[in-house]
């Protein structure tokens, strides 16, 4: 039966997942949006990514948390729902890490992705 389901993402910073969701290569719009089911049944989401089969991926912030939304019986991309949000929560995570170090004075010097997924991230920050 296709419905709208809602995934839990431990994700609260809404800067911090649309820059991951770039990263990506997810093209996103921001909302308010709405996404449908077959049945049209309808959300209104915070960030959309649209998907060729016309039943939209969104995101909601409901309890300073960003969930997914999606008629996963509809799920359109490359990979699977966990492994989509596998690849969002560490892209989510660097770029929470990426940012807290800029704020607190640090200097992005190179990153190096490995086969196995692992981000090597090297800051560095000069003190006088």
């Amino acid at each position: 039966m296709s419905h709208l389901t809602q995934v839990q993402t431990n994700i609260i910073n809404g800067d911090a997942l649309k820059k991951a969701l770039t990263t990506l290569s997810f093209k996103w719009d921001a909302g308010p949006q709405k996404i449908k089911n077959l049945y049209g049944e309808e959300q209104i989401v915070d960030i959309l990514i649209k998907q060729k089969n016309n039943f939209d991926i969104g995101f909601i912030k409901e309890n300073n948390e960003y969930k997914l939304i999606a008629d996963l019986q509809y799920w359109d991309q490359p990979y699977t729902v966990e492994t989509f949000l596998q690849q969002l929560k560490q892209q989510y995570a660097y770029q929470i890490i990426l940012d807290e170090t800029v704020n607190k004075g640090f200097e992005k010097l190179e990153e190096e992705y490995d086969n196995n997924g692992t981000i090597r991230l090297v800051v560095q920050r000069w003190r006088y």
